[in-house]
């Protein structure tokens, strides 16, 4: 839950955290129903644990995005910083 403040601005922490929140409760929502049909629909409950797998896994990937993304960020705010900082007055 902590992963969007520890790299959003502060100017747009307030968006970015409910663009975040939004897609959690979404998928915490539609998971289950998601997991019920395809029960429905394979005639065995264990497909859902199948689906909880895969979603774990596809969580796996996504962190790994994330904090792909979170280190060229903050190397671009470094770049930044020190161009600001070496430039004359």
């Amino acid at each position: 839950m902590s992963l969007p403040s520890s790299v959003l601005q502060p100017g747009t922490r307030a968006v970015g955290m409910g663009i975040f929140f939004t897609i959690f409760y979404l998928t915490i929502v539609l998971a289950p129903l998601v997991g019920g049909q395809l029960a429905n629909q394979f005639g065995s409950i264990g497909v859902t644990f199948d689906m909880g797998a895969a979603l774990l896994v596809i969580c796996c990937f996504t962190l790994l995005l994330f904090e792909r993304i979170a280190m060229r960020a903050q190397s671009r705010v470094v770049v930044q910083s020190k161009d600001i900082s070496s430039s004359p007055v």
